[in-house]
């Protein structure tokens, strides 16, 4: 781990520190068994409302695919991907902040990254098609992105 810190003061941190992690190991190992185990609570980064540092989650990913273009050009695909998912999760806590000069200012940011994304990979990368109609949605009006979201995901 020698040289790889989790930079202080960011949200998403493990996103690219991961990442970095595993680019400079010699060997994985790959298991069939799979799990995670979420604790849900009240106070945490995926309860709170959107501030500032909630868009970690889009300049994290965003850091990594710049990485992943020049050090793993074949996997851009999968990165882009994640982006999008950031993108994605972003634009539902926005969606679900109160509206005021914060929220919108990062809205517009946000819609401003995945039209660059947008005219950046436009069909050189495969996203699904679910993903794809989201992302129309949410550029057209989060308050529906928000609600269809919420349904989708049970949350």
């Amino acid at each position: 781990f020698a040289g790889v810190e989790y930079p202080e003061g960011h949200l998403y941190e493990d996103v690219y520190t991961t990442y970095s992690y595993l680019k400079k190991c010699q060997q994985v190992t790959i298991s069939d068994h799979y799990g995670y185990y979420y604790i849900q609570n009240p106070t945490s980064i995926v309860s709170s409302s959107f501030s500032e540092k909630q868009y970690d989650n889009v300049w994290q990913r965003l850091k990594l695919l710049e990485d992943v273009e020049v050090t793993f050009p074949n996997l851009v695909n999968e990165a882009v991907n994640k982006v999008v998912d950031g993108y994605l999760s972003t634009g539902f806590k926005l969606s679900q902040s109160i509206p005021d000069d914060l929220t919108a200012e990062y809205l517009t940011l946000l819609r401003q990254q995945i039209q660059k994304t947008r005219l950046r990979y436009g069909h050189q990368v495969s996203i699904p098609w679910q993903k794809r109609l989201a992302l129309r949605i949410l550029d057209f009006n989060s308050n529906i992105y928000g609600f269809l979201y919420k349904t989708y995901l049970g949350k």
